[in-house]
């Protein structure tokens, strides 16, 4: 009996350490992903050959534009929605100071439903948009046409102090010379911009926006996913003499994000896996009996960089079928962490609690097993 409880023991031991050495390589590979100081102090042979009056080298700003709203929802001048936000971006093209983002991106976000037309005035979606695209500035504006006269707004937002940088107001008149008013307003944009936002050294610039960066722009966007979740789990008293091995397909949908630091999510799940519960205290020989489990999930979740992170809570039931059909209560809670590989996939490490309720008593099971996920 010692020689078993002792094989028990090693058992749970090597299954910890593994646990262990899993969950420090997914945050040393997130951690790995934060690009390198360029304050090293080493003594390299290319610090030695640096020339240290040389001129620090400068990156040009990204600049996301989105549609300026139309304040009257006159379909006549509907066409200025696209062409005024083309025209400044002609503008800041020529200046050679600027990285400007495809304006597709706006487009996308609001046939996805991520946001309306009008919410292009909202400062803190503007923001929020230009965060999950990477952007260092947004320019945000609309125009209220009325009595042959049209008044143009336009606000440039430096994203990572979320400060006005540029608020102007441009009056035209409803005729031919609108068009030379609108360019006189993108060229003193222009102008203005390269002005109090010009390109800066490598070394300062604040990336706010990292969490968005790589695979995991195209994972935050997505409200779905699909999940395959093999893995093993013992009985929290007699380890191995009881044990679970099942095989999971999990659906999520997360209706609610949230950008700020890191990206947030509100999620629900539906888990269905087949068990084969393995019994092997039976005197006769092992025995193996399949259940088939479906769970329903709530829980909470949040990305940074491409490390994932989520908890959730469960309440399901559980069918046997090769000793009898039974239907019985089953609760389970769920910790993971996810390290996304492309756009749309992860690979991660799940953690498990998990009890049966066959109305005797409560079997109680701890588990753990590799996650493959993909969103669509």
């Amino acid at each position: 009996m010692n020689v078993y409880w002792l094989f028990v023991n090693d058992t749970n031991k090597v299954l910890c350490s593994f646990l262990l050495f899993l969950l420090i390589s997914l945050i040393s590979q997130a951690f790995s992903l934060q690009p390198p100081s360029t304050n090293t102090g080493t003594n390299t042979n290319t610090n030695l050959n640096k020339d240290p009056n040389a001129k620090p080298k400068l990156i040009n700003r990204k600049v996301l534009i989105l549609d300026f709203v139309n304040m009257k929802n006159l379909a006549d001048y509907e066409y200025l929605e696209n062409s005024l936000p083309e025209s400044i971006s002609s503008s800041l093209d020529k200046s050679r100071k600027f990285t400007l983002l495809s304006r597709s991106i706006w487009n996308e976000a609001v046939k996805k439903g991520i946001y309306q037309k009008n919410d292009a005035m909202d400062e803190s979606k503007a923001i929020e948009l230009a965060q999950k695209s990477g952007a260092d500035v947004v320019l945000v504006g609309s125009f209220l046409a009325q009595e042959g006269k049209m008044q143009i707004f336009a606000k440039v937002f430096e994203v990572e102090s979320r400060r006005v940088m540029i608020n102007r107001r441009e009056k035209a008149v409803l005729d031919s010379t609108m068009f030379d008013s609108i360019d006189n307003l993108a060229n003193e944009l222009a102008a203005e911009m390269t002005e109090k936002l010009p390109p800066v050294e490598q070394s300062v610039i604040v990336k706010n926006q990292i969490i968005f960066q790589g695979g995991s722009k195209n994972w935050n966007d997505k409200k779905f996913s699909v999940a395959f979740l093999p893995g093993f789990f013992i009985h929290n008293s007699v380890g191995c003499d009881l044990c679970e091995i099942p095989l999971a397909l999990d659906f999520r949908y997360r209706p609610f994000h949230s950008s700020t630091s890191f990206v947030r999510n509100i999620h629900g799940e539906l888990k269905l896996d087949y068990t084969r519960l393995w019994d092997g205290s039976v005197s006769s020989g092992n025995n193996t009996i399949g259940l088939i489990n479906a769970v329903v999930y709530a829980g909470y979740g949040f990305h940074f960089g491409r490390l994932a992170a989520h908890v959730g809570f469960g309440a399901g039931y559980f069918s046997t079928f090769n000793v009898g059909v039974a239907r019985n209560m089953l609760l389970e809670a769920r910790f993971g962490s996810d390290f996304l590989i492309t756009s749309s996939s992860a690979m991660g490490l799940q953690l498990y609690w998990r009890m049966h309720n066959d109305n005797e008593s409560p079997l109680h099971f701890w588990g753990t097993g590799p996650s493959v996920s993909f969103v669509f």
